[in-house]
């Protein structure tokens, strides 16, 4: 969000001069008048496609709409004599491609010198997708994720529980080979699967906790997950006649839970950051 407010006031300097100033508000050429208009239109444009509701189309239809009433009220009032068709076609269109390719360029400078400042906290805002659960289920559920650096496909996850207006959040492990989808599955108890090619893990929508598996010669494991950016972490190890996995180079005691995963039944997939049902699209493919 904040590249998005970074870009939106380099786009609102040059209408905001032109309209305060009376004798270029009251220039009505061609060119003038695309200044005048396109960024504001493309202003709106940005701000609904940074909604967690991203909205391309209405966007769109807005950020021209905008554009085009603006361009009128000068034409009419101002006593323009250019035409529409050469205004849209050979100004506004070509201008707009133009503040697109500026606001990407920004976009990327203002990421970098996030990224370079300090490239430990650098993260960009969570996007979530909810995950309907049964109706008689009290707790909402949703996947959400952040990418981590400006140019890599790299990405945070966890999982959010929702009841009551509280909320519980908990880390996953995160992806560093490129965004990845999830499959979920139901288990026989009513909790769920989750798996990528980077996750596997059990949630509780109604204990709202979540464990990570791992596997060992094909068997899983589970144990806790550790609420925080996973930097390290190894697969299960046994000693001592104990199993555990280590995360952030602490140790979990892990538990084979074998039987748990038995009769599990497809659910859905997350991908693209939206959920589809069994219904709507078989398992993802997951590359390992």
């Amino acid at each position: 969000m904040s590249s998005t407010i970074f870009v939106i006031c380099i786009f609102a300097i040059v209408p905001a001069i032109l309209w305060s100033i009376p004798k270029t508000r009251r220039s009505s050429g061609v060119t003038i008048t695309a200044l005048k208009t396109v960024p504001p239109g493309m202003i709106v444009f940005f701000i609904l496609n940074a909604l967690p509701a991203s909205m391309p189309v209405l966007s769109g239809i807005l950020c021209w709409a905008i554009i085009l009433l603006l361009a009128r009220f000068i034409r009419n009032r101002y006593k323009a004599n250019w035409k529409y068709p050469v205004f849209i076609f050979l100004v506004a269109v070509p201008f707009s491609i133009f503040c697109l390719v500026v606001a990407i360029a920004a976009n990327f400078f203002y990421n970098a010198v996030r990224y370079t400042a300090d490239s430990e906290q650098y993260h960009a805002e969570w996007i979530a997708t909810a995950i309907p659960l049964p109706e008689e289920s009290k707790t909402k559920l949703s996947l959400e994720q952040r990418s981590i650096h400006p140019f890599l496909a790299e990405y945070d996850y966890q999982l959010v529980f929702e009841r009551d207006g509280k909320k519980t959040t908990q880390r996953l492990l995160t992806n560093t080979g490129g965004r990845t989808h999830f499959n979920l599955y139901t288990l026989i108890d009513g909790r769920l699967y989750l798996e990528s090619k980077e996750n596997r893990c059990i949630a509780d929508p109604e204990e709202q906790t979540v464990l990570g598996v791992q596997m060992l010669d094909g068997q899983p494991y589970a144990s806790e997950l550790p609420n925080e950016t996973v930097k390290s972490f190894s697969g299960v190890q046994e000693k001592d006649g104990k199993t555990y996995v280590e995360y952030n180079g602490r140790k979990y005691e892990a538990h084979l839970v074998n039987g748990a995963l038995d009769g599990k039944q497809y659910y859905g997939t997350v991908r693209n950051r939206k959920f589809y049902s069994a219904a709507e699209k078989p398992e993802t493919k997951l590359l390992k």
